[in-house]
């Protein structure tokens, strides 16, 4: 019935009444139908690319606005100190990138046509404030609203990391997206820090070695090191969060990043002897390289290891089927007869031995 065009004139209204109206009617909607949004803005985007191509060729440009593209200038733009109508909107482009709910209501190709068209029109208007509020070493406007305002845009961001894939991982690998949001933990608000932090340990989670490669190429750990160091002794949530990242490292074994953390940042590292971490990343390398160094002394480990395994099977084998060979009656005279419950004794013992 034209509901949607509609909303879409008035979210673009001065009103902020109206359109917070609107705001409310449009996430009825979504949560009613996301599908039905998701189809209406792919097909809008389309007539839009329909256009400006006719218009390229007459020299003019096209200046119409998607919806989606609308919902997140709202969000951005945001006047409320609280930023109340950012948090709803936020969940509203949640809900509608989000892959479970595609593939609950919709047919097999609505993830990767949506996805295709989020990433090609959108993501640049998501991520526009990270650019526009950071220098190359820090944010170059670290008010409490902003810091916000970031910190939504990266939780949404790294709901992508968790459920998008290769989608968001080129995007980030491109655009450099990872360092841009780092430079965010220098910031003073401890809670856009760890929202950095916690961005960061999404994709390391994933132990994607595209990743890596791009981690250790641009030497994404320093601003984590950094803001490990600058935040001393102090026993708080970041410093446990950082903490929690290289011990995953360690145990999960990711031997690029764990070569990658001791050959450039074991000098900062370690005198930190308050936890074992660090020190179990510095033994985790130095096995690697024994390991890259002697590759028959893990070939002849391996063999000792399977021939100790083989040679007590086989001794377990011999000794059970002596046993059962025994018969009661070849038994020397005098020799006393063992009981049903005293054999089942024996050959537990046998077995654990």
């Amino acid at each position: 019935m034209g509901i949607l065009p509609a909303l879409e004139v008035i979210l673009g209204m001065d009103d902020t009444q109206v359109r917070s109206a609107a705001t409310d009617i449009f996430s009825y909607l979504v949560e009613y139908n996301p599908s039905m949004v998701r189809e209406f803005v792919m097909q809008e985007a389309q007539q839009n690319d329909d256009v400006s191509k006719k218009l390229t060729e007459q020299k003019i440009t096209n200046k119409d606005i998607l919806l989606i593209n609308l919902i997140i200038e709202h969000m951005i733009c945001d006047t409320d100190p609280e930023l109340g109508g950012a948090v709803q909107l936020m969940g509203l482009l949640r809900t509608l990138v989000d892959p479970e709910n595609m593939l609950a209501t919709a047919n097999k190709t609505e993830k990767t046509e949506f996805l295709g068209f989020f990433y090609k029109h959108c993501m640049h208007v998501l991520t526009a404030p990270l650019p526009a509020n950071t220098t190359e070493d820090k944010p170059s406007k670290d008010d409490f609203q902003t810091a916000q305002l970031l910190a939504l845009v990266l939780e949404l961001l790294t709901f992508c990391v968790e459920h998008h894939t290769y989608h968001i991982k080129n995007y980030i690998i491109n655009k450099d997206i990872l360092w841009r949001v780092l430079v965010l933990m220098a910031s003073k608000h401890a809670f856009l820090a760890l929202c950095a932090l916690r961005f960061k340990r999404k994709i390391i989670g994933l132990k994607d070695e595209f990743y890596n490669c791009y981690i250790m190429k641009s030497f994404l750990f320093e601003p984590v090191v950094k803001a490990f160091l600058n935040n001393g002794s102090r026993y708080n949530l970041m410093n446990s969060a950082i903490i929690e990242m290289f011990e995953f490292i360690r145990v999960e074994d990711i031997k690029s990043l764990t070569a990658h953390v001791i050959e450039n940042y074991w000098k900062a590292l370690e005198d930190v002897d308050y936890v074992q971490t660090f020190k179990g990343l510095k033994l985790r390398f130095e096995q690697q390289r024994e390991r890259q160094d002697n590759p028959k002394l893990d070939s002849m480990r391996s063999i000792l290891r399977n021939h100790r395994y083989q040679r007590d099977a086989r001794t377990l084998e011999d000794e059970e089927e002596m046993w059962f060979n025994t018969d009661e009656d070849d038994m020397e005279d005098g020799e006393a007869v063992m009981s049903p419950s005293d054999k089942t004794r024996m050959m537990m013992t046998l077995w654990i031995q």
